[in-house]
């Protein structure tokens, strides 16, 4: 196995993360090559696609998933106005999947897809190359920050690389503002429908997000301090939105943190509003 990796930078994380209380050692690991296997891919005229009276979301969910409230935050809301959200959660530790669509139809039966805090080895080759195809072929995909998503993810060599509207930084792109220490989320772009019923007031906090840059093209509509926080763009006939926040971090008295922000559960509907409309 041929692997490199920076000590100091492997121990730095590895106090950051006790210091900041997120403790996860497992994953603060030296990525492995990407191993590939071939497989078949169907006629993709002929896969189905989402019901048109339904809207299904497949959550692909961490270990701080939960704090994201995802199925809370978009209560009330309706795809077209007409269907309320079919969820279907699936538990993701970070080795292997519980479950995951074992064919196409079944993957692109759902209108939206959320991977929360999620790493290659945990879908694997075959899984991330159907999740890739699903989005060029015109599905919408939300990716969200943890400790092992982005760069900590060990995507190295993937396809998955190309379809995001960021590049990453490489391993320990996780960063920690620091014990006491916070950054402001604030907005990036003059964007009417994803800001629309958003208030900055609280002034959100963000204690962990990774450190990426968006890619020519890519639509920035928040940022963490001045790095970018939540990221746009198109794969194919898709589109894909990047959160680089992870929900860990304890802030000091009187800070709200982002997920306890009044402004999430308007943004959560406003995106997914934007990655299923057909503009």
């Amino acid at each position: 196995m041929n692997r490199s990796c920076n000590l100091a930078s492997y121990v730095g994380m590895v106090v950051a993360l006790v210091i900041g209380g997120l403790t996860q050692p497992d994953w603060a690991a030296c990525a492995e090559p990407v191993s590939k296997k071939p497989f078949d891919k169907p006629d993709f005229a002929t896969v189905a696609r989402p019901d048109p009276g339904k809207f299904k979301c497949l959550v692909v969910f961490g270990l701080y998933t939960h704090i994201l409230r995802l199925d809370d935050a978009i209560a009330g809301w309706k795809h077209n106005g007409r269907n309320p959200p079919e969820f279907t959660w699936v538990n993701c530790p970070p080795d292997a999947v519980e479950a995951f669509p074992g064919s196409y139809d079944k993957l692109f039966a759902y209108n939206t897809i959320v991977l929360s805090d999620v790493n290659y080895k945990a879908i694997g080759n075959v899984g991330f190359e159907m999740l890739c195809d699903y989005v060029e072929q015109g599905g919408s995909l939300l990716v969200t920050g943890g400790p092992y998503a982005l760069g900590n993810g060990e995507f190295e060599g993937s396809r998955f690389l190309q379809i995001l509207p960021v590049n990453l930084s490489g391993p320990f792109d996780l960063k920690w503002a620091g014990k006491g220490k916070s950054w402001t989320l604030r907005p990036s772009a003059d964007d009417m429908t994803l800001l629309a019923g958003l208030s900055f007031s609280q002034e959100p906090k963000v204690f962990w997000h990774h450190f990426v840059t968006p890619k020519k093209g890519a639509h920035v509509v928040l940022k963490a301090g001045d790095e970018p926080a939540l990221v746009l763009g198109r794969y194919g006939a898709g589109k894909v939105a990047v959160l680089t926040l992870s929900p860990t971090g304890k802030g000091a008295a009187g800070e709200v943190p982002w997920w306890d922000w009044e402004g999430w559960s308007p943004l959560v509907k406003n995106l997914f509003s934007r990655l299923n409309d057909k503009q």
